[in-house]
């Protein structure tokens, strides 16, 4: 026992301190086949990664697979509902769209909305427009749902980093918003000018005046692709 506490000493080699018996896993949690975070992955798979992905190709593929089958559910579930139209599915990646009768596609915004809901789609995800009709008076409503995350999508027309801050406060100033998505229909994704409107946004933080709101994601789409996901 005192060689083997020996031969063990120090960071690096007291992973060998560890029973696969007793644990009933392969390997300890903190090891550098995992990425940063994996030990306490729920699943418990305990397999090794591929260091250039953020994402444990095992779990990338369950996510994928957990997709598609949900989405297939609720694609099930829209297309017998009345309320909703252009319910369409994709078997291949899970991808779902469907419009509420309700959602408002007005003249100047309802071509960023397709855009978007048609870039989520091909994607793999679930991207629903909901109802836009409300009884409380001047209540904002977000477009939808993108993934059950409420989403709302600002067209930048020319994307230079004034009119992508625009597009996050518009995005901003519904306040459930969880996803902002940012259509780029005229210009390439740039994405030195992006983080540029994206420091200047978070900096609206700061104000407190209510121009900012923390979202969970940021989908930047061209062409009706998504071409760049930024987290705050």
């Amino acid at each position: 026992m005192r060689r083997g506490q020996n031969c063990t000493d120090g960071a690096k080699r007291k992973i060998f301190r560890f029973n696969p018996g007793k644990a009933m896993r392969l390997y300890p949690k903190q090891h550098p086949y995992f990425p940063k975070g994996c030990g306490s992955c729920s699943r418990k798979l305990n397999l090794a990664f591929d260091p250039k992905r953020q994402m444990c190709i095992a779990c990338a593929e369950l996510s994928r697979l957990k997709r598609i089958i949900v989405n297939r559910l609720k694609y099930n579930r829209l297309k017998k509902d009345k309320n909703y139209h252009d319910v369409y599915y994709n078997p291949d990646n899970g991808g779902l769209k469907a419009s509420h009768i309700g959602h408002n596609f007005d003249k100047k915004g309802g071509i960023y909305e397709r855009h978007a809901q048609e870039a989520g789609y091909k994607a793999g995800h679930a991207v629903i427009l909901e109802n836009e009709r409300s009884d409380k008076y001047k209540e904002k409503q977000t477009e939808g749902g993108w993934d059950n995350l409420k989403f709302e999508v600002a067209g930048c027309e020319n994307g230079t980093s004034n009119n992508i801050l625009r597009g996050l406060k518009h995005c901003a100033s519904k306040r459930t918003t969880e996803i902002a998505v940012i259509d780029l229909p005229n210009t390439e994704f740039d994405l030195e000018v992006f983080n540029h409107a994206l420091r200047r946004y978070i900096g609206l933080e700061k104000l407190k005046d209510g121009q900012f709101l923390r979202f969970k994601k940021i989908i930047c789409i061209h062409n009706e692709q998504i071409v760049h996901v930024a987290e705050l």
